[in-house]
């Protein structure tokens, strides 16, 4: 293993591999040597006899003085010389054999010739039976594919280079196994697909609620303290859902109140304090403990009364006098006075008598004072006046005998009117009386909101505004504030508003969808970032995370020191903290995940000691090409990476 940094000798555990030219200054001994395309032109140069004790790996051409085409390399008993190949056979400079021709004679044939698949009959050749080996039947000159003459493979132990024969359009060519199950994976669609390799990715909103493993009912899914989905179960009867800034949980309300199953939710006794009330009580939350009551007219004396204490209100003068008078006895009593301080109740001829109407069913005047509301006051002098009757808004007054042609004024909102003798009155309603907001037409009023001035603008005031509303069937009044409170109320799904407009996004329901392109580049620029400053992850749920942070999952997380000590390595820098004494084996993670690094920083490593950095020994991993890595001088270092497949590489 060769180190980025070198001070001092340099001590290799594994083969030297030199890009550039190779140059040394004195001796060079080497159990063995690779040559690269840089060492001396890309050819090893030997000025003279080179004694190799190991093997002669040449990866690229070996030649020699003598490389005539054609030629071969024949030993004679003391070395090899390259010869020209004769006899019956000839070879060419690509490496072509030729039998010559007329060089076969009958004493070269085995006397097992026929077993290669030939055989005489009268003058005919013919194919043996034992031509056809494992995979081939035989039968009548004809040979047929039979896959069961093959040993089985066993397992599932197929390699991704292993060959398969297929047909292409007729013409039998092999596949490999790769090629063919990534062909199979390429015909998967619907809810996953599966990419060349393996890797199945199952795709977005695909996985309904019936595709999920049954879980207990009431329970809910959530992530766990791994960012893994579990189940949570259903609290018992009247518990809530609570989150404890981690983790949600179901508890039991407790304190100042409690809620049943059902939820209804009941205050303890004694629970609310003065400091809970509300300061819009009056008298500022009660403070006082009495009233004081001053009785008006015709109300005994009063005085203080205690909170939650009773007082008995007693009338005083004339409603005394009505109290001894007590209820009526019966419908159509007048209350009359019969004295000073004296009342009675007085019905039918008692009571005519009492006003001066007579004892008979028609009432009997002397005569009708009339000096206000004609238009000739004076006195109205009838026999009879009979049959009064109502029509619509007019009111008709028939069958007036006797000498009345005085005309009637007329108020406000009423037309004008007259009646004599010989011909009915109606009194009627005027156009006039339809003031703002009312409309009239033919005697009839009905509302007319256009009639009214606009408020302009949209500034309405809180609880002066007012609207009118029909209360199932009752008209009724309703301030702006509960009209749009009670609009406030039906508002629901991902925000909610509560009375007086506060709305609020419910947790969650800001999805990707909903936030503006402009998020990130409509926001001023951030020139220079602190390690304070924060980020949005998503860690299975949206959390936050600083630059610091950050910066220390980048360099591969916090540095940790090893001992002198055979350890098991951890992703991020892994450094030493101690002096090596003694042989130590430090083992990368068994776990690991693709992109992992792992960087292994020695300290002082004593003489004819090294660390060994090696893959699990439980697994399959492999560094490189499968070699250890050893760390044999002080401060030595190196940097591995999972790249996936069993694979650590170096860098």
């Amino acid at each position: 293993m060769a180190y980025k940094f070198q001070v001092g000798p340099a001590i290799f555990s594994g083969s030297a591999v030199y890009q550039d030219a190779l140059e040394t200054k004195s001796s060079f001994a080497a159990t063995s040597v690779s040559a690269s395309a840089a060492l001396s032109g890309g050819s090893l140069d030997i000025g003279g006899s080179a004694d190799i004790d190991g093997n002669l790996d040449v990866g690229g051409e070996f030649k020699m003085a003598d490389n005539t085409a054609g030629k071969i390399l024949v030993a004679d008993g003391n070395d090899y010389a390259p010869v020209v190949m004769s006899g019956d056979v000839a070879i060419a400079s690509g490496g072509a054999t030729t039998i010559q021709a007329g060089a076969v004679e009958g004493s070269m044939l085995n006397a097992n010739v026929p077993g290669l698949g030939l055989h005489l009959s009268g003058s005919k050749l013919h194919l043996s039976a034992s031509v056809a080996g494992a995979g081939l039947d035989y039968a009548a000159g004809v040979l047929k594919v039979n896959i069961d003459e093959f040993a089985a493979l066993g397992g599932t132990g197929i390699d991704q280079a292993d060959k398969l024969l297929f047909s292409d359009a007729g013409v039998e060519k092999t596949i490999t196994f790769s090629n063919l199950q990534d062909a199979v994976f390429a015909d998967v669609s619907g809810d996953a697909t599966v990419a060349a390799g393996g890797a199945l990715t199952i795709a977005d909103n695909a996985v309904g609620l019936s595709k999920l493993a049954g879980i207990a009912r009431g329970s809910i899914i959530l992530g766990d303290s791994s960012g893994d989905p579990s189940l949570l179960a259903k609290g018992t009867a009247a518990q809530f859902l609570q989150s404890d800034g981690t983790d949600p949980s179901y508890v039991s309300i407790s304190g100042d109140a409690t809620v049943a199953a059902g939820g209804a939710l009941t205050i303890g006794a004694g629970k609310v304090t003065n400091s809970m009330l509300s300061g819009g009580i009056a008298n500022a939350k009660l403070v006082n403990d009495a009233v004081t009551l001053t009785p008006g007219a015709g109300l005994g004396t009063l005085g203080s009364v205690a909170l939650g204490a009773s007082i008995t209100v007693a009338v005083d003068g004339v409603l005394e006098d009505l109290d001894t008078l007590g209820v009526a006895s019966a419908d159509g009593e007048f209350i009359v006075a019969t004295g000073a301080g004296a009342f009675a109740y007085e019905s039918g001829n008692t009571a005519r008598t009492s006003l001066g109407l007579g004892t008979g069913d028609d009432a009997t005047l002397t005569r009708v004072s009339a000096s206000v509301g004609f238009a000739t006051p004076g006195l109205i002098q009838a026999g009879t006046v009979q049959a009064t009757t109502y029509n619509g808004d007019s009111v008709a007054v028939t069958g007036i005998t006797g000498s009345l042609n005085n005309k009637l004024a007329h108020g406000e909102g009423i037309t004008p009117f007259s009646f004599n003798n010989s011909a009915s009155t109606q009194i009627s309603l005027s156009a006039s009386v339809a003031g703002a907001g009312l409309a009239y037409s033919t005697g009839v009023l009905s509302l007319d909101i256009d009639e009214l001035s606009a408020l302009g603008g949209a500034s309405l005031h809180q609880t002066q505004d007012k609207f009118l509303i029909s209360d199932n069937g009752a008209e009724k009044t309703v301030s702006f504030s509960n009209l749009e409170d009670s609009i406030f109320a039906n508002v629901s799904g991902d925000a909610t508003v509560a009375a007086g407009g506060a709305l609020t996004i419910a947790a969650g329901a800001v999805e990707h969808g909903m936030l503006n392109d402009d998020i990130i580049n409509g926001q001023d620029a951030l020139t220079a970032p602190g390690d304070s400053d924060l980020m949005m992850i998503d860690d299975g749920a949206v959390k936050k995370i600083t630059l610091a942070d950050l910066q220390t999952y980048f360099a591969g997380g916090a540095p940790t020191g090893r001992g002198d000590a055979d350890v098991t390595l951890s992703e991020g820098v892994n450094f030493g903290s101690a002096l090596i004494t003694q042989n130590r084996t430090w083992t990368l993670p068994a776990s690991p995940a693709d992109g992992d690094k792992v960087i292994v920083k020695a300290a002082r490593v004593d003489p004819g000691v090294y660390i060994t950095v090696a893959v699990d020994g439980g697994g399959s991993h492999v560094i490189d090409s499968g070699d250890p890595v050893r760390l044999q001088e002080d401060f030595a270092a190196v940097t591995l990476v999972y790249v996936g497949s069993n694979q650590w590489m170096l860098i």
